[in-house]
């Protein structure tokens, strides 16, 4: 029992939802899917790797899958403001926001508040994640779509 217990929070945790009398299926996603599927998300966006991500597209950026980091940590960002980050198996919960100037803006309770520039990777001609570049520190965290 603890074993189906800890199968259901991965699962929850992953946003699998099922009835305790069913299994749970994620849905089965290609690499080649899943780049159309970026791909598509941003045909009428004319970037390059390393622009910045004006102020009007970031929220369709940030929402548009979860992003992968190089540590294998993962974070999702939802429409209204929230935002999940993942690693080592632990999770912690913010909030996001687009400041006036076209900065980003996280902010993690108690009191972690950070600004960002945002910018585009892009790879083989396909926007493929984000880098969010610490507006203080210059340190610079790559995420790549899922």
């Amino acid at each position: 029992m603890k074993l189906a217990a800890l199968a259901m929070s991965a699962g929850a945790r992953a946003g699998i939802v099922a009835a305790p009398d069913r299994k749970i299926r994620p849905a089965l996603c290609s690499d080649r899917d899943r780049e159309k599927m970026m791909s598509s998300r941003f045909d009428d966006l004319s970037v390059a790797d390393g622009d910045l991500v004006l102020a009007k597209d970031m929220p369709d950026a940030l929402t548009a899958a979860t992003l992968h980091f190089r540590d294998g940590a993962r974070q999702v960002f939802t429409a209204d403001g929230k935002t999940t980050y993942v690693e080592q198996g632990g999770s912690s919960h913010g909030e996001w926001s687009i400041m006036d100037d076209g900065e980003f803006s996280s902010f993690w309770p108690p009191s972690y508040r950070a600004t960002y520039a945002l910018r585009w990777i892009v790879e083989e001609g396909a926007v493929a994640g984000l880098s969010f570049i610490h507006e203080e520190t210059g340190d610079r965290f790559d995420g790549r779509y899922e």
